[in-house]
C-alpha cells in the first residue's frame, strides 16, 4: 500500500548494529526519524527502535519490534 509518503535518510552500519535518521514527508508536513536495527551474532533475529520528531528536539517513540527466526512446524 503506498500512503504517498516520501523519505530519504542515512544508514550508518557499524558491526551488527545498523543507525538510520532521516526526514519523511506525511500528509504534507516534514517529521525526522531516527533509529537502530541489531541483528542478532548468529542472524537468527533482528531488533529495530524507530523514533519521530516534528521539530528535532522533542522525540517519541514510533515503533518497536523484534524478530526471531523459528523452525518450522513439522507436518
Amino acid at each position: 500500500m503506498d500512503n504517498g509518503s516520501i523519505g530519504s535518510g542515512v544508514l550508518t552500519v557499524s558491526g551488527n548494529t545498523w543507525n538510520y535518521s532521516g526526514k519523511i514527508v506525511a500528509a504534507g508536513k516534514q517529521y525526522m526519524w531516527r533509529g537502530t536495527l541489531i541483528f542478532a551474532a548468529d542472524l537468527t533475529g533482528i531488533e529495530v527502535k524507530t523514533e519521530i520528531s516534528s521539530d528535532g528536539n522533542a522525540w517519541t517513540p514510533f515503533w518497536e519490534v523484534k524478530f526471531t527466526k523459528v523452525k518450522p512446524a513439522k507436518k
